[in-house]
């Protein structure tokens, strides 16, 4: 590589190439020249005195004694290890003798047409044919084209060319013998180094043009490639600053979105807490007012008996009158009654409340008093997380709630296990039940969009058969008819009915705002909207509407009597409101001081009463 580089010098067409050479034999640090001084090559072929490598190794050994075996190049700065710490013994510049002998033999003239020199008027020349060795002026060139049309020729800009003489025969150099490492001519390559190996200038320069050439168009290829790269790496970085932000924007608009519905829903919290606390405070007042009562009874019941003088009998007379005035002026908001928690009975004061409607009971007698019958409430429970609940018998009350399986309650609100705890962590949504059992409707995730479930149980020999069916997807509300087919609303306002098996009967839409389903003594299927009471027969076809004209109602729950007589619970004024059969108001049978949204009936004797309150407070009345 070296050598060519030097030949490719010694073609060049001008003095520069002189110069290259003396830069080549010229120290980089103090530019002074190679000869006659110790010259050193590192391993990134970079040449320096080794005065000067010394003393940079010095300087730098000084400043970092870990660091005395290495020295990076003053020019590329590529480090080079030093043997011994000591820059003698880096190998020799040997090329320095040899570049100094091809500068001396540089010859440098000014040449006229070789060939046309005989006229008068000589031509610059315009070429340099390598076969001839002769320089000629354009016309010149034009005969030789047609005499040698295969010689290579060799353009010269200007009238400056360089020839490589040979000492001993004056002869242009035509060969380098690389055994002797020196140029030589035709004749000296024949006389003195006929084997010696060789190699032809002339031949190396044509393919070191040739190569050029090649490199150049390689050259070119390599700089498109290098732009379309550059170009296809800008486009790249672009997408991605766009994608990055998209992705931002999208995250901006999330976070705005999830602090705006944080607010609202920690706003609806804070108005719904307010409102309860308001309520815990009104419950309060009436119990501590109710103990203050009980205080004064028994302190009357607790005194003197044995002393019946008339002083203190008149006292206790007076005493006694004073409560029960205050008894029958208290106004009680709330009904009381047996409290049940955790499996425990605890007796409060119990009062009535409204009148019962007598129609209730199938007769209604004038001559009876307003107020001859009041419903009762028999207990409670608060805090229940009840979903909803049905009436088994006239003793048993069976309840579902949310992940809590499913509680049957008697009358003295004791707590049986119906042994199917196999429900436990379903979520429950509605149950209904018959003589002969019941079904059960449950989502296996809440408010997934899972198909949900109907569990049919049915009660043979006291002990329960459990069948599972798959039906629609969220379910709200299902109903069961005597002959045990099963009616299930679902969230999307559709209506289905199922046989015993699970087979699906028929679909069909419902209205908006459509909450519970029941179905009545005639198997008419009855749905709950937010206004009004629909009936539909058992193929599903609705066969009347009733508006329930009566204020501004927003019903939930549904139930009807033994007459037909339809219960629904209405959410605005906080009461359970009795129709007919053919959807006149009747009256307001039952306040209930909460929302109620489901309701349960056994026949016209009990009422259970599910409130939609944050608390799902369960309460059962007595109609008759």
């Amino acid at each position: 590589m070296f050598l060519t580089y030097v030949l490719l010098i010694l073609q060049m067409a001008s003095s520069p190439a002189y110069d290259e050479l003396q830069s080549i034999i010229t120290c980089p640090v103090c530019f002074e020249s190679f000869e006659g001084r110790n010259s050193k090559l590192l391993s990134c072929f970079h040449a320096f005195c080794c005065e000067c490598l010394q003393r940079i190794l010095d300087d730098k050994t000084r400043r970092n004694p870990l660091a005395s075996n290495t020295l990076c190049c003053p020019v590329c700065t590529c480090p080079t290890i030093i043997p011994g710490g000591n820059c003698a013994n880096l190998p020799a510049y040997f090329h320095v003798s040899t570049i100094q002998s091809v500068m001396k033999q540089l010859h440098v003239k000014q040449y006229k047409c070789e060939i046309c020199e005989s006229v008068s008027s000589k031509l610059d020349i315009c070429c340099y044919c390598l076969q001839c060795g002769s320089a000629m002026c354009a016309n010149c060139k034009a005969r030789h084209d047609q005499v040698h049309p295969s010689h290579k020729l060799v353009s010269v800009s200007g009238s400056s060319i360089v020839y490589l003489m040979c000492k001993q025969h004056n002869k242009h150099v035509e060969y380098y013998c690389l055994r002797c490492m020196k140029t030589i001519c035709n004749r000296c390559h024949i006389n003195e180094h006929l084997n010696h190996f060789i190699l032809d200038i002339v031949y190396d320069k044509i393919q070191t043009d040739d190569f050029g050439d090649s490199l150049k168009s390689n050259l070119q290829s390599a700089k498109e490639k290098m732009d379309k790269l550059v170009s296809t790496q800008s486009d790249f970085n672009a997408e991605i600053d766009r994608s990055r932000d998209d992705m931002e924007n999208h995250y901006t608009s999330l976070v705005t979105k999830l602090d705006q519905q944080y607010e609202s829903f920690c706003m609806r919290l804070q108005e719904k807490q307010d409102s309860v606390n308001e309520r815990f405070d009104t419950y309060k007042e009436q119990v501590q007012h109710s103990i203050e009562l009980i205080t004064k009874i028994a302190e009357v019941c607790s005194g003197p008996v044995q002393d019946v003088a008339e002083a203190k009998l008149a006292r206790s007379d007076q005493l006694l009158s004073d409560i029960k005035s205050q008894i029958l002026d208290a106004k009680v908001d709330k009904p009381t009654g047996l409290i049940f928690k955790e499996g425990l009975a605890d007796i409060s004061l119990g009062i009535m409340v409204e009148d019962v409607d007598e129609s209730l009971t199938g007769s209604h007698d004038q001559s009876k008093s307003e107020h001859s019958t009041l419903p009762v409430q028999l207990w409670s429970i608060p805090k229940s997380k009840i979903i909803a609940m049905s009436f088994l018998s006239e003793d048993v009350l069976i309840a579902v709630g949310h992940r809590k399986g499913i509680k049957l309650y008697t009358k003295q609100i004791e707590v049986l296990d119906p042994g199917l705890s196999g429900l436990q962590g379903a979520d429950l949504c509605d149950i209904s039940a018959v003589s002969s059992g019941l079904v059960i409707g449950t989502i296996e995730d809440n408010g997934s969009e899972k198909p949900g479930y109907l569990h049919a149980l049915m009660k043979d020999a006291n002990k329960w058969q459990h069948d599972v069916h798959g039906i629609c997807k969220m379910p709200i509300a299902c109903a069961v008819t005597q002959s045990l087919e099963f009616i299930v609303t679902d969230r999307q306002q559709k209506m289905y009915k199922y046989d015993k098996r699970g087979q699906q009967i028929w679909c069909r839409p419902l209205p908006p705002l459509s909450h519970a389903v029941c179905v009545d003594n005639n198997d008419r299927i009855l749905v709950c909207h937010k206004h009004n009471v629909a009936a539909y027969d058992e193929n599903g076809t609705e066969i009347a509407t009733f508006s329930l004209k009566h204020d501004s109602l927003d019903l939930c729950g549904i139930c009807v009597n033994t007459q037909n007589q339809i219960l629904v619970g209405d959410l605005n004024s906080e009461s359970v409101l009795l129709f007919d059969v053919e959807g006149n108001y009747i009256k307001h049978l039952i306040k209930v001081y909460g929302r109620p949204r489901r309701l349960a009936l056994y026949g016209n004797k009990y009422l259970a009463v599910r409130l939609y309150d944050g608390s799902n407070k369960m309460s059962v009345y007595r109609l008759e």
